[in-house]
């Protein structure tokens, strides 16, 4: 995405509890794995 569809997007959602509750989402998903020192975060089963 674009700054411009970014900003359009923040203004849109602005008004509504959804970005706060990405935040929080991804606070809680940032904060359940262990780190390995790469900082990609990867997501899915081990297999």
């Amino acid at each position: 995405m674009d700054a411009v569809r970014v900003a359009l997007l923040r203004e849109v959602l602005a008004g509504t509890e959804w970005l706060g509750a990405a935040r929080r989402f991804a606070g809680v998903l940032r904060g359940s794995v262990v780190s390995h020192g790469g900082g990609l975060l990867l997501v899915g089963t081990e297999e």
